[in-house]
């Protein structure tokens, strides 16, 4: 009944026993070391069985036996988990650990002698290296074969529990449907979605805002280089034309002086060389307004020269070389100012009641000078021309009225623009937006998605701890397209839908 090995029989008792007698048997030395043998085999036996692997509840409460591997036909066919001894299939790495510690003292080679390449220990061997490691468990799971078999996807909830609870212990695929863990999936999942739009949002609009701001930099680099050139080039075409007149001033008074040299007369030069002299000093002496005086002096034309001038021009020579004031010079001076004014004057007014196109520079100098002379002030519009006129040095200045007509004409652009561009933005738009769009224009209570998440943006940053009114109008500012009234009526409707589905 009992196999007693040599190691049995020696590993205890190594002291010869000494016979002893009962009432009605007496028992030998021989017989007690056979008793002894018995009762160590029967405890080694019970030790042994309290450190097998416990039977593995997986599947609703039913016991599950331990698979003896030396039994089995073909390991292949026997999954890691049960090598280890039936371990579930969450089993933590420590788990793994403990279970594979369990089937050495079954199948460890020193405890089977069955040699270090005994195809059963190497089969536990493998499922121990396999599903202690996290990545290789993660792959193993994968492809593993498992009883993926599960009740009706439409249960009540009431029942889901109670008939997945068992798929849950088996194998923990059926966990994606449990109605509470598919709510929370779909609510991160929701909020992914919301905070993925709410950042493609943001970036979009600091990318259009970036854009923004650098279309209207380069505008205005392009803008003020565009005046610089336009003052610059009306600056030279002015340069050019006093150039001009004051050369053709200086011609006009030589050929008088030279005309009166050769009529003769009391006063007149000593010599050529004299009055080329004294002419040439003064064509370099005196302005474009002053050389005028001494050739209307000689009678300002050739055929009509008046040698009584040479005296005038003589004495203007005197003065200009001693670095005196000539009252003659200076009171004729001013008279030709004058008149060149007003002639200025009444070539001007023609120019402005001309219709003139406006160029880009001067567009642009009217832009700025708008933003620099707000409304209100006295004389802007007086103000906002000369800005104009002096930025950009205008040959035939810029008056008010001209300046108010083309900002009007500007602003009229602007709104067929902005119409026109709307107008192709809802033809691009799809369906659902033309709708949410319709539906807005129709009821100016509706609220937009932005709109909503705005307020309860707002709703986060002025928290109730401040004064009731103040916190409203800030809100209310935060929002922006809806009025104080608009967002208390919208937050007591959302308010109002969260209790509900409570």
């Amino acid at each position: 009944m009992y196999e007693v090995s040599r190691e049995m029989v020696h590993c205890e008792c190594i002291t010869p026993l000494p016979a002893f007698t009962t009432e009605n048997t007496v028992v030998s030395p021989t017989g007690l070391h056979f008793i002894a043998s018995l009762v160590k085999d029967s405890l080694a036996k019970k030790v042994f069985a309290s450190q097998k692997p416990k039977e593995v509840d997986d599947n609703g409460g039913k016991k599950k036996k331990t698979i003896d591997l030396f039994n089995v036909p073909n390991l292949e066919d026997i999954s890691y988990y049960d090598c280890l001894g039936g371990i579930p299939f969450n089993s933590t790495p420590e788990e793994v650990k403990a279970a594979y510690h369990r089937a050495c003292l079954l199948y460890h080679p020193d405890k089977t002698g069955r040699g270090e390449e005994d195809t059963v220990f190497l089969r536990v061997k493998a499922a121990f290296d396999t599903l202690s490691n996290t990545d290789k468990k993660r792959t193993y799971d994968s492809s593993a074969n498992f009883d993926d078999s599960i009740p009706p996807e439409d249960l009540p909830e009431r029942k889901f529990y109670k008939v997945f609870g068992e798929c849950f212990e088996r194998n923990m695929r059926a966990r994606a449907l449990d109605p509470r863990l598919r709510r929370h999936k779909e609510a991160v999942a929701n909020e992914k979605a919301r905070a993925a739009a709410e950042k493609e949002r943001t970036e979009r609009e600091e990318r259009e805002a970036i854009e923004n701001a650098e279309a209207i930099k380069a505008q205005e680099e392009a803008d003020a280089e565009e005046e610089r050139k336009t003052k610059a080039k009306n600056l030279k075409e002015k340069k050019d034309k006093e150039k001009k007149l004051l050369r053709k001033a200086k011609v006009l008074f030589r050929k008088l002086a030279m005309k009166a040299f050769e009529m003769g007369g009391e006063g007149n030069w000593e010599s050529l060389e004299v009055q080329n002299e004294e002419v040439e000093f003064l064509a370099d002496k005196l302005t474009i307004d002053q050389i005028p005086v001494l050739s209307a002096a000689l009678g300002n034309k050739e055929e009509t020269c008046d040698f009584a001038g040479v005296k005038m021009v003589r004495e203007v020579y005197q003065s200009v070389k001693e670095g005196a004031d000539n009252e003659f010079l200076k009171g004729e001076e001013e008279k030709i100012k004058k008149r060149k004014e007003a002639e200025e004057a009444e070539m001007l007014e023609k120019a402005r009641r001309a219709p003139r196109e406006w160029s880009k520079a001067e567009q642009a100098s009217l832009a700025k000078a708008v933003k620099k002379y707000k409304e209100g002030g006295g004389g802007r519009w007086d103000l906002i021309a000369n800005f104009i006129n002096a930025n950009l040095a205008l040959p035939i200045p810029r008056g008010k009225e001209e300046c108010i007509s083309e900002f009007n004409r500007l602003n009229e652009l602007r709104k067929k623009e902005i119409t026109t561009k709307e107008q192709a933005k809802e033809s691009k738009a799809s369906p659902s937006e033309k709708k949410e769009e319709e539906k807005a224009v129709k009821d100016p209570n509706a609220w937009s998605e932005d709109e909503v998440n705005d307020l309860q943006d707002a709703l986060k940053k002025f928290n109730s701890k401040m004064e009731k009114n103040e916190r409203w109008n800030k809100i209310a500012g935060f929002v922006a397209t809806k009025t104080k009234r608009q967002c208390v009526d919208k937050f007591k409707e959302l308010r109002n839908s969260i209790k509900g589905k409570k």
